[in-house]
């Protein structure tokens, strides 16, 4: 994961800043432009993508109990989902515990609370931790694939202005290229 936190607030915010980084860009690369197209589209499935995690919040919510979730503090959204969501995660070993209870507000023990979320989850029945584990990390693996190409082309646009944008000519002259590929 390297460092990158994936509960629900920091999936939410990674959404919002692919959303929002063809309005924000500021570095006024000559390179922008040729990956202009691909940061839309990008733009476009992050906001698809912050509707379906709307949406396997409210399946979570109707599917899964609501007693079982004392640990979670309540937010805008007053929905058991999101605390479902972020305890799902808690299986995976590599999880930025610390990162997701800090999003949380919750300032516990990382290594008891994630002990707590998995005595959680041993409680559920097969069909629920079908629907929980089904719903939590296709939609992870799915924002994996989105966050790793836009952080790819963020990187591309990146190298290019800072290492490969100018060369010097002849003597003196410096050649600005109109493009660059990889």
């Amino acid at each position: 994961m390297n460092g990158d936190a994936l509960d629900y607030w920091s999936i939410d915010k990674e959404l919002t800043k692919i959303m929002e980084y063809q309005w924000n860009y500021r570095g006024g690369s000559q390179y922008y432009d040729f990956y202009e197209e691909q940061i839309n589209e990008m733009a476009n499935i992050a906001g698809d993508m912050y509707n379906e995690l709307m949406e396997a919040i409210r399946q979570l919510d109707r599917n899964l109990p609501w007693k079982d979730v004392d640990f979670y503090v309540d937010d805008e959204y007053r929905k058991s989902g999101v605390a479902w969501f972020n305890t799902a995660l808690a299986l995976i070993d590599d999880i930025d515990m610390v990162m997701l209870l800090a999003n949380e507000g919750v300032w516990s023990d990382e290594i008891k609370e994630k002990e707590k979320r998995l005595k959680v989850i041993d409680k559920l029945t097969k069909l629920q931790i079908k629907i929980l584990l089904g719903i939590t990390f296709n939609y992870l693996h799915r924002f994996l694939k989105l966050k790793s190409a836009f952080d790819t082309i963020v990187a591309v646009i990146n190298e290019l202005d800072y290492h490969q944008s100018i060369l010097q000519g002849k003597g003196i002259d410096i050649i600005f290229h109109d493009a660059a590929y990889l």
